[in-house]
């Protein structure tokens, strides 16, 4: 799904910009137990809640607009 590649790519992006940012330090803070949930996302086999969506808009800090964009992705997505 299209939010699910735009998640995966913002992933991607911070890895490279610091290794040491895996999905099990993303996983924790984005207050996920299981790292292999945040992996299920970035596939698109699952959508994350409502907590988890706000966790992922504080994390990478998105302005009004790229929130709205990210929300837009979701509905889509269902």
């Amino acid at each position: 799904s299209s939010w699910s590649k735009f998640l995966e790519s913002l992933v991607k992006y911070t890895k490279k910009k610091d290794p040491k940012k895996s999905l099990k330090f993303l996983s924790r803070k984005l207050e996920i137990k299981n790292p292999s949930t945040l992996h299920s996302y970035l596939k698109g086999k699952r959508n994350p809640k409502s907590k988890t969506v706000s966790k992922i808009k504080e994390f990478f800090e998105f302005n009004e607009r790229e929130s709205e964009y990210f929300d837009y992705l979701l509905e889509l997505g269902k």
